[in-house]
């Protein structure tokens, strides 16, 4: 695999708890997006120059740390803070516990999805990973934009149920 398959694999297992650490941090959508896509360009540089680390998704959480704390200077929204005061192990120590909550939400919905009907497996990829609008999905299934909306939210709501069983099993378990 070369670089850039690499990377794009690793980022978009990165990217969700980057953006909700981010996000935690700063409440700004605008701002999360600036600093995400910073973080990654930053990391692809540095998988350019010197290849994958080893802990790809905490190196990654690093760099952003660093995004946002070169950010907050910047800015000085932060609060009366000191930047340099707030001790990296403890930010690092949130942000890989983030990681993980992301990480196993994600699980549990790539699981969750896998146990759809085809049909809805298929709605779903039509209407929110390619994008597709809603009054073309309906007229090529012969519905009404509504009738697809209500079977767009009662497999969003199947999904929300499924994910959150499957994080509570798996804190019973550990």
């Amino acid at each position: 695999m070369d670089a850039r398959e690499c990377f794009s694999r690793c980022w978009q297992e990165a990217r969700p708890a980057v953006v909700a650490y981010l996000y935690a941090r700063t409440g700004d959508h605008a701002v999360v997006d600036d600093l995400a896509q910073e973080t990654a360009l930053a990391a692809w540089r540095g998988v350019r120059a010197r290849g994958a680390p080893a802990r790809m998704q905490a190196w990654v959480m690093g760099i952003a740390r660093h995004k946002l704390a070169d950010h907050l200077r910047r800015t000085r929204r932060c609060a009366g803070i000191e930047v340099d005061a707030i001790p990296a192990a403890s930010i690092d120590a949130a942000a890989v516990r983030m990681a993980d909550q992301v990480n196993a939400r994600s699980r549990a919905l790539r699981r969750c999805i896998a146990g759809l009907q085809p049909g809805q497996r298929e709605l779903l990829a039509r209407r929110y990973a390619a994008g597709e609008p809603l009054s073309v999905i309906a007229a090529s299934l012969g519905q009404t934009d509504g009738s697809v909306k209500v079977r767009l939210h009662r497999i969003r709501a199947a999904l929300r149920r499924c994910i959150d069983a499957a994080l509570t099993r798996a804190k019973e378990q550990s």
